[in-house]
C-alpha cells in the first residue's frame, strides 16, 4: 500500500530540516482553506485529496527561493496554489493570443473534447497542442510542468508532465502519493555526508544542486 502524502511529507520535511536546513527554510507555510478554495473555484473541479494534503504540508516554496530549492524529482520546484491558478489562465491566454491565431472557440472546443477522455490519456495531436484542462492541477515547475490529472477513469489522480511549449506525457506516477513516497524513500536512502551529486529515480537522474551541501 502506498504511503499517504501526509506521512511521506513528514519524512521529507524532517529530512530537509535535519540535513539541508537552508533548503527547508525555503518551504512556504501551509496553504489556508481560502488558498485551496481559490484553486477549486478557478478550475471548477473538485481539488484532488492528495493535492490538498500536500499543500496543507507546505504551500510550495517561498517567493524568491534560491535555485537549489528543487525538491521534486528529477529537479523541479514545488509550486504553490497561486501558480496552479495562474498556469490555468495563462495557458489559455498564450494559446489564444496573437502569436498563435487560435480562436478562443477552437481552444474551448479542444478543452471540452479532452475533458471527456480518461485521466492519463496521451497527447495524440502529433504537434504538441498548447492546452491546460480544468481537471489538470499544476503543482511543480522547471521548464516543464507536473500536474495531477483529475479527469475520471482508472488513472484518476496520476501525475503527468506538460512540455514547455505544449503537449503532455505520462503518467509518471500513478498518484501524487506515489511521487512523494518515492521522493521520501530516495532522500532517506541517500548519504548526505558523502555530498552525492545525483540519485536514481523512476523519472531519471535527480541531480542535486551544489548549494544543497555545505562546504567541507
Amino acid at each position: 500500500m502506498t504511503r499517504s502524502v501526509a506521512d511521506s511529507w513528514t519524512l521529507i520535511d524532517d529530512w530537509l530540516h535535519q540535513h539541508v536546513p537552508h533548503v527547508h527554510a525555503t518551504l512556504a507555510p501551509p496553504a489556508t482553506a481560502a488558498d485551496l478554495q481559490r484553486v477549486e473555484q478557478a478550475h471548477g473541479v473538485d481539488l484532488p485529496g492528495d493535492l490538498i494534503a500536500w499543500w496543507r504540508g507546505a504551500n510550495g516554496m517561498r517567493p524568491g527561493s534560491m535555485s537549489y530549492a528543487q525538491i521534486v524529482p528529477p529537479g523541479l520546484w514545488a509550486m504553490n496554489t497561486e501558480f496552479a491558478v495562474a498556469h490555468l489562465h495563462e495557458t489559455r491566454q498564450l494559446a489564444t493570443g496573437p502569436q498563435t491565431s487560435v480562436p478562443i472557440r477552437e481552444y474551448d472546443a479542444t478543452v471540452a473534447e479532452l475533458m471527456n477522455e480518461p485521466a492519463g490519456s496521451p497527447d495524440q495531436s502529433g504537434e504538441g497542442v498548447l492546452v491546460h484542462l480544468p481537471a489538470w492541477f499544476a503543482f511543480a515547475y522547471e521548464n516543464r510542468v507536473y500536474f495531477v490529472d483529475y479527469r475520471p477513469g482508472p488513472l484518476q489522480g496520476c501525475v503527468m508532465r506538460q512540455g514547455a511549449y505544449g503537449g503532455w506525457s505520462g503518467p509518471l506516477w500513478p498518484s501524487l502519493a506515489a511521487m512523494w513516497a518515492e521522493t521520501s524513500d530516495v532522500l532517506l536512502s541517500s548519504n548526505p555526508g558523502s555530498r552525492p551529486e545525483r540519485v536514481k529515480t523512476t523519472v531519471g537522474d535527480w541531480w542535486f544542486p551544489q548549494g544543497w551541501w555545505p562546504e567541507s
